[in-house]
């Protein structure tokens, strides 16, 4: 066979076939190859040869370098499903935040699939036939989704179900619980702590470090608070936003173990615990964060209750960076599946993963059915997995992009502190669920703190809260965890599910009750 060889994901009809498939067909058409039972090139500890064969029995799964034309040879065969590229993943987080373009018609840029509304009912009926959805009436729609306008004033936030809250009238105190300071301080206190509180907040990502120790003597602080029992970690709107810091009366994630599929982290981090880590970045054993898109992700999900900086969604549970991305090199999607299987094997409850392929239609019946197989071996381990939807929303191509593609995935959308659609954020018929992802203040690498957009951000919020309901909840299957999340959310724009926002912003206190 001629050719240039490329390293391809074949999946077969009858995955437990997997080896005998490779011994006898894939064999003889890679000349001379040899035969081995895992993906170790992946971790680094060898390079694929063009004659090795790799295989994975979990996921049914064979690795190759083949040619185009020995890949039309090997589909022939009449036992292949699938053979996809190892193509690259990218990390979905926007360097800037951008306005949504005056009259822009989001309906133009919606695929017009033919009765895709049928197809989602369809791959729904078949998922319920598993086990993993229970829900027979699922409204889509090809429209954007309808926003709600706030009160104009600057103290809003949402009561529990998911109404605007004009805050204006209430007593300073309050006011500053809301904004997530503290209580039981003197007014005069609370004053400066509300100028201090409300200047991180929006003050701009590269002006204004969370360490807020130049803040505390800008507003002569420092030797007040230093003497009190103020709590002083930053509750950042999207927290509030979700709920979830009145959902920690009931759980703050303990004993939850929540793998981040990233850049890694920094376990050096203040406000940070990690719990371990490994890298499957090739040719880099660290698994340190080198970018801090993982260590931004890993605070969103867990940053600790310490009294300073900011706080995570599940501030007690287990976070465990799992390296795929970084070491200056683009990553693939052996890469990533490697990862996933790390996590099924090493008994996490949830995995995030702010990363992805770009797709090429809203068609549901078009997704990585290598990604599919492994999201399915974690299914039955119990495991939930939260992934990213894309940032392709204010482009042509604005499709959700690959995991979350998958049915085996849950897909999330991001929205603003209004409860607005994100521009950026990528739409389908694959959005489950949306969060907060416009503006996020979270941890970063060397103790310092910024603030970064994008559906990389909105995944954590939905991961933290899945590690808030397994944590009251500890034999709930993660399918069942699931169900829960976009059960009760908070219904945005249209009614039930639709294409912009899934079934609704994710609202942890409800989820959790």
């Amino acid at each position: 066979m001629t050719g240039i060889r490329k390293t391809r994901i074949i999946a077969i009809k009858n995955e437990r076939n997997i080896e005998e498939f490779a011994e006898k067909k894939i064999k003889p058409i890679v000349e001379n190859s040899s035969l081995e039972d895992s993906i170790k090139f992946m971790a680094g500890e060898k390079e694929q040869d063009e004659k090795d064969v790799l295989i994975n029995r979990e996921s049914g799964l064979s690795f190759a370098k083949l040619s185009d034309d020995e890949v039309k040879l090997l589909e022939s065969t009449g036992d292949v499903v699938a053979i996809e590229g190892d193509d690259e993943v990218e990390l979905l987080n926007e360097d800037g935040y951008y306005e949504e373009e005056e009259g822009r018609d989001y309906d133009l840029l919606v695929d017009p699939v033919q009765n895709a509304s049928l197809e989602i009912e369809a791959i729904q009926k078949r998922l319920e036939e598993e086990g993993l959805l229970s829900d027979s009436e699922i409204s889509l729609g090809m429209k954007l989704a309808g926003t709600a306008t706030p009160p104009a004033d600057d103290y809003i936030d949402f009561d529990e179900n998911g109404n605007f809250v004009d805050l204006s009238h209430l007593a300073d105190t309050q006011r500053i619980h809301h904004l997530g300071s503290i209580s039981n301080a003197p007014n005069d206190m609370l004053s400066k702590i509300k100028l201090l509180l409300e200047e991180v907040r929006h003050g701009d990502s590269g002006a204004i470090p969370l360490s807020i120790d130049g803040l505390l003597a800008k507003y002569g602080l420092t030797e007040q608070l230093s003497n009190s029992t103020a709590n002083l970690d930053y509750v950042g709107y999207g927290i509030r936003q979700i709920f979830a810091d009145q959902a920690w009366q009931y759980s703050k994630g303990a004993g939850v173990n929540v793998a981040i599929l990233d850049t890694g982290a920094d376990a050096g981090h203040r406000d940070l615990r990690i719990s371990g880590g490994i890298s499957f970045v090739p040719g880099v054993a660290s698994w340190a964060d080198d970018e801090g898109h993982g260590t931004h992700v890993a605070g969103i999900v867990g940053a600790v209750d310490n009294g300073s900086g900011v706080i995570g969604v599940a501030p007690d549970a287990n976070i465990f960076a799992v390296k795929v991305l970084g070491g200056g090199k683009p990553s693939s999607i052996i890469v990533i599946l490697n990862g996933l299987l790390w996590a099924a094997r090493n008994n996490m409850h949830v995995v995030n993963l702010s990363l992805g392929k770009p797709a090429k239609c809203h068609d549901p019946k078009k997704y990585s059915l290598s990604y599919d197989r492994v999201g399915k071996l974690l299914r039955r381990k119990g495991i939930v997995s939260i992934v990213a939807a894309g940032n392709h929303g204010a482009k042509t191509n604005s499709f959700v992009t690959d995991p979350g593609r998958s049915p085996s995935f849950m897909a999330v959308a991001a929205v603003d502190s209004e409860r607005k659609r994100a521009p950026f954020s990528s739409f389908g018929p694959q959005v489950e669920i949306a969060a907060p992802g416009v503006k996020i203040w979270s941890t970063y690498p060397q103790n310092s703190y910024r603030q970064l957009s994008g559906t990389s951000m909105a995944a954590p919020f939905v991961a933290g809260a899945a590690a808030l309901i397994k944590s009251r909840y500890p034999s709930m299957h993660g399918d069942e965890i699931r169900r829960r999340l976009y059960r009760s959310a908070t219904d945005l724009g249209m009614a039930g599910r639709d294409w912009f926002a899934g079934y609704g912003l994710v609202n942890a206190l409800r989820a959790i009750r």
